[in-house]
């Protein structure tokens, strides 16, 4: 019952390595708010790992080098006016690397832009906070590998 009132999803902390540095991939949304966010999207009956491969090849034409789950789910309301069927999203968060060389082409339905952001950036330019905390655990598990 619980899962029929929010859409199921996951939310990617996508990153690449470049010699020592990461940077974390931010995705400007213009539907239907205006922001910068991780990638995220729904399961629409798909396993977890296939939606995961399917969002980041259709938002942002990336593939998956290496993945982790990160034990935290993001569980929020949409705005009254954003509501169709569902009341809001519970997302699954994973933590994905992807190869440095390959080139972002993003989709212009749901952003108009992206960038390549270090953590104090990516800090500042999300604009959820729980995106900013999923962002935090993903950064620390990162720094201890």
């Amino acid at each position: 019952m619980f899962n029929q009132f929010y859409r199921l999803g996951i939310l990617a902390v996508v990153y690449r390595q470049r010699k020592s540095n990461i940077e974390y991939l931010l995705l400007h949304r213009i539907r239907p708010w205006e922001g910068w966010e991780l990638l995220k999207g729904g399961i629409g009956g798909r396993t977890e790992e296939e939606a995961l491969e399917r969002e980041l090849f259709e938002e942002a034409s990336l593939r998956i080098l290496s993945k982790q789950k990160i034990p935290i789910r993001v569980k929020y309301k949409l705005p009254e006016e954003s509501r169709n069927k569902w009341i809001g999203q519970k997302l699954q968060a994973y933590l994905v690397e992807v190869n440095p060389e390959d080139k972002v082409i993003i989709n212009f339905r749901e952003h108009d832009d992206y960038c390549w952001a270090n953590y104090e950036q990516s800090l500042e330019l999300l604009r959820h906070k729980q995106q900013k905390n999923v962002l935090r655990y993903a950064n620390k598990f990162l720094e201890i590998l």
